[in-house]
């Protein structure tokens, strides 16, 4: 079974992570978790313009999903 991270390093100053089944799975929480945070996103805006922001944010601050092995040692928030 694969695991896969997703980060946005240093995002509000703290950056989110997570671990998932499947790269769909981490973006759903990257792009949920942003959603909640994030105060750039107008009001009103379609699902299709608000995730067309968010892979915005995900290539703007270095964002990525990848999948990881169990028992590497990964450095700088998995960017090895």
């Amino acid at each position: 079974m694969k695991i896969y991270v997703g980060t946005i390093r240093d995002i509000f100053e703290y950056g989110l992570s997570v671990v998932g089944h499947s790269e769909k799975e981490c973006y759903d929480a990257l792009f949920n978790a942003y959603c909640d945070v994030s105060r750039e996103i107008p009001k009103g805006l379609s699902d299709e313009e608000r995730k067309s922001h968010f892979n915005n944010v995900m290539e703007d601050w270095g964002g990525f999903i990848k999948v990881v092995e169990p028992s590497k040692v990964y450095y700088d928030n998995f960017c090895e």
